[in-house]
């Protein structure tokens, strides 16, 4: 084959194909598992690399993509600019530099796809500068490096530069979060905070002098969300609590031999007929249900002791939304 067929001279010092030419590769493949090299070039010889990529693992599942790569001693970069996939994606990408020497590497998508074949087209762009190490780049206001840098603390020619602490709020300082050790703390790199769970707290409410099955109802302040543990009642009483003022006023008619019915806004209610506490075991999940949500947990309190009786209503709660 006389390769001059194929070609003229064109312009500008560049080849021509002669009309109706055009290029076809198959080239070697690989297969390919977890992390199989698919290129690897010294950095001091290229420094760019434009592929394109054939990956194929049966005759029906296929893709081709185009990927642009660009790296130094110590790091490297790359674009996939052009994806074309039938069915599924096949391959992920890595990119790296170690010890200057640039490896591409290829993983299966997924496991079915182990074993995927990729062929592959290479432009090298050689390396115009001599290798020289990466320098870090000079960071924070007014920074000069000098011996030691711009690292924080550094010896001569140094910059200190101290983060502010965050602020909160509109307007607040930017900054970062302050460890103190005791409520924020870090391990192995891992910010975390000790500060202890909210603590069980109480709603009171007494009643003005009720007459034996009178009903009086109240609002009390708790929270929007909350763990129900217990109703304690100082006097025999039907006791319930409701998710918004519609579900009390909804429920006024209700016959205490009735169960509420479901979705009626009804979170929990004790029934006595002397002094107890009544425990929810496990806790009732209570919530405000008005729009805009607020912090009232509603009361109807109806005297069960069968005589007068000013009654006490004590609701112990965990908060869980503020």
């Amino acid at each position: 084959m006389n390769i001059a067929n194929f070609f003229l001279k064109g312009l500008n010092k560049t080849l021509k194909l002669i009309n109706g030419t055009n290029f076809s590769y198959a080239g070697p493949w690989v297969k390919v598992y977890p992390n199989t090299i698919i290129d690897s070039w010294y950095v001091g010889e290229f420094s760019t690399a434009t592929y394109l990529l054939t990956i194929e693992h049966d005759s029906n599942k296929k893709e081709v993509m185009h990927v642009n790569v660009v790296a130094r001693p110590d790091q490297a970069s790359y674009t996939i600019y052009g994806r074309t996939s039938i069915d599924d994606e096949l391959i992920i990408l890595d990119a790296s530099v170690t010890n200057s020497i640039f490896t591409l590497k290829a993983s299966p998508t997924d496991v079915m796809f182990t074993g995927v074949k990729v062929t592959k087209l290479v432009f090298y762009g050689e390396a115009i500068n001599p290798l020289t190490p990466a320098t870090i780049a000079s960071t924070g206001p007014g920074d000069t490096g000098g011996a030691g840098g711009n690292t924080e603390g550094g010896g001569s020619g140094g910059v200190t530069y101290t983060l502010p602490i965050a602020g909160t709020g509109s307007g607040s300082t930017l900054g970062g979060v302050k460890v103190d050790g005791t409520t924020i703390t870090i391990s192995n790199g891992v910010i975390s905070s000790t500060s202890s769970a909210s603590s069980r707290t109480t709603a009171v409410v007494t009643t003005g002098t009720l007459a034996s099955q009178e009903v009086t109802g109240a609002a009390v302040t708790a929270a929007k969300g909350y763990a129900l543990y217990s109703i304690q009642v100082t006097a025999g009483a039907w006791v319930s609590i409701y998710s918004s003022a519609l579900a009390y006023s909804s429920d006024s008619s209700r016959a205490i031999t009735t169960d509420p019915t479901p979705g009626s806004g009804v979170i929990a209610e004790s029934i006595s007929t002397t002094a107890t506490t009544t425990y929810f075991t496990p806790a009732v999940i209570g919530f405000n249900a008005e729009n805009p949500v607020n912090t009232n947990m509603y009361l109807r309190i109806t005297n069960n002791s069968g005589s007068s009786q000013q009654i006490t209503v004590t609701i112990t709660y965990l908060k869980q939304e503020s």
